[in-house]
Formats: structure tokens, sequence, C-alpha cells
């Protein structure tokens, strides 16, 4: 693999083009975006996308197993303006294609946000998809989501006990 570019294209999927019109590639993944969705979101999220991938900024993905998982579970980034571009969406054409999204919102994507006292959601969402995607496959008793991962006991732990409900405090 090599350092990704962050030159977003015309989208490549016929099927998705009736949804997306613009696409970035991340070491081989794809992040699809909506016409309204905004260049610099995008970019924006492709930056934090690579740099999850390759920590050391080297121009290599620093966990190669973890990308040939979320290649080999389609995993994908998929851009819309807010949330009601979304809902004004009809997402069918997603149930016919072999992948795995994870939504992403431009007016929740702040580049700048820890300067701007603002939660830059792009942090969570793409984290949620190479961690379901990558880390959860590929490590599954240390990194899955379930019950008894090294991780989640480590999160009970640290709440001081596993809770179904959010509770008022911990």
């Amino acid at each position: 693999t090599s350092s990704p570019s962050f030159q977003i294209s015309s989208i490549s999927d016929e099927k998705l083009s009736t949804i997306f019109s613009k696409e970035l590639d991340i070491f081989g993944l794809k992040i699809y975006a909506t016409p309204a969705t905004s260049d610099n979101d995008i970019v924006h999220a492709g930056k934090i996308f690579a740099e999850y991938l390759d920590n050391d900024e080297d121009g290599e993905v620093d966990d190669q197993e973890v990308l040939a998982s979320l290649k080999n579970e389609n995993a994908s980034l998929i851009m819309f303006k807010d949330e009601e571009e979304l809902e004004r969406t009809d997402l069918d054409i997603l149930d016919g294609i072999n992948g795995n999204f994870q939504d992403l919102y431009g007016t929740e994507t702040h580049p700048n946000g820890s300067v701007l006292n603002e939660f830059d959601a792009s942090l969570e969402e793409i984290l949620h998809l190479i961690s379901d995607n990558g880390y959860s496959q590929v490590y599954p008793d240390a990194f899955s989501t379930k019950d008894t991962s090294r991780l989640t006991e480590a999160m009970d732990t640290a709440r001081g006990g596993k809770f179904l409900q959010t509770p008022n405090s911990y």
C-alpha cells in the first residue's frame, strides 16, 4: 500500500452512484459521499481514517491483517451533509451490496474541534468502522465487543461494573 493522496474522485461503483457522487480511497478502502457533502469534510475524514491505520505516518498501514480484514468485510465510510439528507435518502440500494457501512455527517465533522471546543465525530465513527470490521475480527480475544474480550472486561472494570443501562453516575 502507499500513502493516500486525499484526492476526491468521481464515484467508481455504478450501484452506489444513485446516492453518492464522490469517493476517496484510503489504502484501498473507500469513503463515499453525497454531492452536498463538503470536500473539506471528506478529506478530513480521510485523514482521520489514514491516521488510524498508519499511526506512525510512514505511508504504510501499521497492521496489514487489520487492513485485509477491513477489505474482506468491505468496510466503507458513507458521508452525508447532515442527518436530514440521510433521512431523505433511499438506502435500499445498500441492501443489495455486500458491505459494512458506517455513516458520518459533514455537520458533525469538525477538523479543528479541539480548538473550537466541539467534538469531532469523525474520530468516533471511523474508529467504530475500523474496530468492528478490523481489530475485533483479527484480535477477537482482545478487541471484540463480546462480553469476554479483554477490552470489554477492562471497560467494565474502569466503569465499576457491567451496565446494560447508562447509570446516573459511575
